[in-house]
């Protein structure tokens, strides 16, 4: 799978808001009821998560989140580098319990 077919694929679910979407970065918010479509499709892409929901950020985790504001322990990151480029997807629940947003992006 390639960036663009992660991106294409997360686009097609029935997402509660698109809110961004380039080449380059997708923001949806989704409902937490149906995250596990969305982590099948990320794992498939990155992999197990740098860092699951649950459990504190590791220091390579925290490196990469840094940019973007950090990363908590009910979030889950994850990561991916190939060929000089970087992907990242964040989930990051709401305080409501019931929504999630998600960002997925790639950078040199």
């Amino acid at each position: 799978m390639t960036f663009q077919e992660l991106l294409q694929a997360i686009k097609s679910f029935k997402n509660e808001e698109n809110r961004a979407f380039t080449d380059d970065y997708l923001e949806v918010v989704i409902a937490k009821s149906k995250i596990q479509q969305y982590q099948t499709v990320l794992e498939t892409f990155f992999g197990l998560p740098l860092k699951p929901e649950g459990q504190a950020p590791s220091p390579e985790a925290n490196l990469h989140a840094k940019a973007y504001g950090g990363i908590h322990d009910n979030q889950t990151m994850y990561l991916r580098k190939d060929n000089g480029t970087t992907a990242l997807a964040f989930l990051w629940p709401w305080g409501n319990g019931s929504l999630v947003t998600l960002k997925v992006f790639s950078e040199k």
